[in-house]
């Protein structure tokens, strides 16, 4: 569980600074909301992952283990961007997409191999891109296309 909380860490802290360094890109946003955005923008999908897991597998915490080297990854390939943003004053829209969309690559290509590692059904990856899009979508509405 201590490697868990490890990997969970630094997912945090990573997705805060990436909310934090994209927040100019949003006029009125300011550092600390953008953090906050971004963790409820990316984290609500893992946290539903999770509890899914929690409530239908019977060796639950071997897929939250699988989980965690899973989201580390995916948020270090956001670090250049949030440094990019934050040191080199970046400005163009497309860089962080581009990360998330390398990020996601990454994710999708190492949550396939745990499942089969975990011999578990293909219909968790379906689950899972389901949890972190719907949930991203929502949250991002909300914050942004909502009056």
């Amino acid at each position: 569980m201590i490697r868990f909380a490890f990997h969970l860490s630094i997912a945090i802290a990573i997705t805060a600074y990436f909310g934090f360094a994209m927040s100019p890109l949003v006029p009125g946003l300011s550092p600390l909301d953008g953090a906050f955005q971004m963790l409820l923008i990316a984290g609500s999908g893992w946290a539903l992952q999770l509890l899914l897991a929690r409530v239908k597998l019977d060796h639950w915490r071997e897929y939250a283990y699988a989980l965690g080297p899973i989201m580390t990854w995916g948020v270090l390939l956001l670090l250049p961007a949030s440094l990019g943003f934050v040191y080199f004053k970046w400005s163009a829209a497309w860089i962080p997409l581009f990360s998330v969309a390398c990020s996601f690559s990454v994710m999708l290509m190492m949550h396939v191999r745990a499942l089969k590692k975990l011999n578990l059904s293909r219909k968790w990856t379906s689950f899972w891109i389901t949890n972190l899009l719907s949930t991203a979508t929502a949250w991002f509405s909300i914050f942004h296309l909502i009056p």
